[in-house]
């Protein structure tokens, strides 16, 4: 794994990392930095270099390869740092690096220094630092590592989302879209549901069935909204009879916890998927597929 970049590691001086934004301080959750609460540099240096904050450096997590996708137009990893305090967890920080990209322009100075939700975030402008972004909230740290990303283009990169849709945020894939999808599971390290993208096929005994979209069979992983809508039909929660509508999509009210707790035991469920702006899981409806 790469070291953090040098310039984020040395250019403490102007990096705020003083106390965490108040819940009821009625301030925004993304506002500039200000210079005047900055730390001392030789603090500040020792905290985004990692001395005296990890506890064990081989322990830091790629959310990037755990499913979370890369960030940004230059592909990075998005690295989770564990701390003395921990490790953030991974929807967390790709959270906080989605909004501080989106409200980049309100950042100051050269370093693009910016406070998101209570996490200060800064980019390396530097030719070496090729735009990595370092966010602390002064006991967990997350960076992104461009030396791990890819050189290939993503259309993503170019404003739009998947299918063509426009998007205003280049690093979401699903933005405000619907989509039918086969779930796989849910890894609880980096709290996301793994999906793969099926199409109903014409055809065969039961006069067709879902199947694999054609260029796109990779397993996608993305987070579950605090308060998702969830429809059971009669898996996700069992149920004596098939709870369903004319199109048979499930109408029985249900809970995220039991829909995690479904997929952990394995279950793998059809289902129809609602994505907010913010690449999160709104709403799943399961199919009926008897």
């Amino acid at each position: 794994m790469s070291a953090i970049p040098m310039k984020i590691a040395t250019a403490g001086a102007a990096f705020a990392m003083a106390v965490l934004l108040s819940a009821c301080s009625g301030q925004d959750a993304v506002v500039p930095v200000d210079p005047a609460r900055a730390v001392p540099k030789e603090q500040a240096s020792r905290l985004l270099s990692g001395a005296g904050v990890r506890s064990n450096a081989g322990k830091d997590v790629n959310c990037s390869a755990y499913g979370g996708g890369k960030v940004g137009q230059h592909q990075a990893d998005l690295i989770a740092v564990e701390t003395e305090a921990g490790t953030v967890g991974c929807t967390q920080a790709f959270t906080v690096v989605a909004e501080y990209t989106k409200n980049i322009g309100r950042s100051k100075g050269t370093d693009r220094e910016l406070e998101v939700q209570g996490w200060r975030c800064m980019t390396d402008t530097s030719a070496k630092g090729a735009g990595s972004i370092l966010c602390t909230d002064n006991k967990l740290l997350f960076y992104t590592d461009v030396t791990n990303g890819s050189s290939v283009a993503n259309p993503q990169n170019e404003g739009t989302g998947h299918g063509g849709a426009k998007v205003d945020n280049p690093d979401l894939r699903f933005p405000n879209t619907t989509q039918t999808v086969q779930l796989t599971g849910y890894d609880s390290k980096v709290q996301m549901v793994g999906f793969k993208l099926v199409q109903w096929v014409a055809g065969g005994a039961n006069n067709g069935h879902f199947g694999e979209v054609q260029g796109d069979t990779a397993t996608h992983r993305l987070p579950l909204a605090d308060s998702p809508t969830v429809r059971s039909a009669t898996g996700v929660c069992p149920t004596e009879r098939p709870a369903v509508d004319g199109n048979g999509h499930g109408t029985a009210p249900c809970s995220k916890e039991r829909l995690v707790n479904a997929l952990l035991q394995g279950g793998k469920f059809t289902a129809q998927i609602k994505i907010d702006g913010e690449d999160r899981i709104v709403h799943v409806t399961e199919i009926y597929t008897p």
